[in-house]
């Protein structure tokens, strides 16, 4: 396991992955939010997936940081069966 400072880099790899795959479930309505708030997550979910921003905690960040192809996960869960 490589180190940058005190974090292990493995770590902050599973901790972006586990951040992106709670974002899928949010956009799925599976997040785990209360039925009243479901929509409006669901919502706040599909925002962040098709953002263009490229900050740290953004969709296209976290991809670039797992080198993951951000229109692949775009194309595949917005067009995926719920």
């Amino acid at each position: 396991m490589k180190r940058k400072g005190l974090i292990r880099v493995d770590s902050c790899k599973a901790l972006w992955a586990a951040v992106l795959n709670q974002a899928i479930k949010d956009y799925r309505g599976r997040g785990g939010a209360g039925a009243y708030n479901r929509a409006a997550v669901a919502q706040e979910a599909e925002t962040w997936f098709l953002s263009n921003q490229n900050g740290l905690n953004s969709f296209l960040g976290i991809c670039e940081f797992l080198k993951l192809n951000p229109q692949g996960i775009r194309n595949e869960i917005i067009h995926a069966e719920p």
